[in-house]
């Protein structure tokens, strides 16, 4: 799968928030950096992603704006927003690093505005 499938696979999971399809995505190492601080591994990965799926921006209640996704070579750089029910996402960004099909780093960092 190249870079450009394999960001597109991911955002349709979180989207819907397909746990076992975003882990899929990581290798077994991934690290995830992001505000709040650094998750290494997948187990800490996906325990974050299940809270952030569910009480941030739930699948069929949140909108999605993907604004831009540029590859090149084995690095993403997506900007997107969301709005939920409960938080609006503005300004995001993540920066996906990626080796033989996996993610093994991800940067992320968003304005979470509670409502």
């Amino acid at each position: 799968m190249d870079n450009h499938k394999l960001i597109e696979t991911h955002l349709d999971a979180l989207k819907m928030a397909d746990i076992n399809q975003l882990m899929e995505d990581y290798a077994d190492d991934a690290v995830l950096i992001f505000g709040a601080g650094i998750l290494e591994g997948k187990d800490a990965i996906e325990e974050m992603l299940k809270e952030f799926t569910t009480n941030i921006i739930p699948p069929n209640k949140t909108q999605w704006e993907i604004e831009n996704i540029t590859v090149h070579n084995n690095v993403i750089y997506i900007t997107w927003s969301t709005e939920s029910d409960g938080f609006d996402i503005k300004h995001a960004t993540d920066t996906f690093i990626v080796d033989n099909g996996k993610i093994v780093i991800q940067t992320s960092a968003g304005e979470i505005i509670p409502k």
